[in-house]
């Protein structure tokens, strides 16, 4: 993989960040402060489900300076698997 491609790859890549159950919060917060920033869309829960209640936020998706985010109001004491996923090659 080149310098250019191994770039354009890294600028294709959408970070997803965990916030202990906050994650509306923190990307409004965080959209308020910097230029070029918003809250694209917030995903709720559409019916009460085993570790959650309908409206619960299940992810937001913001763009901060420009650049597409996730957030998950997931715990840090979650048992979710924070394995890397990588392309192959």
């Amino acid at each position: 993989m080149t310098v250019s491609t191994y770039h354009r790859w890294m600028l294709d890549i959408t970070p997803c960040l965990w916030f202990d159950g906050k994650a509306e919060e923190a990307a409004t917060f965080y959209a308020s402060l910097l230029p070029d920033s918003r809250i694209d869309r917030v995903n709720r829960a559409t019916a009460d489900y085993p570790s959650g209640k309908a409206g619960a936020v299940l992810t937001v998706e913001f763009t901060l300076m420009g650049r597409p985010r996730n957030g998950l109001p997931i715990s840090v004491n979650s048992t979710v698997s924070t394995a890397p996923a990588l392309p192959e090659g």
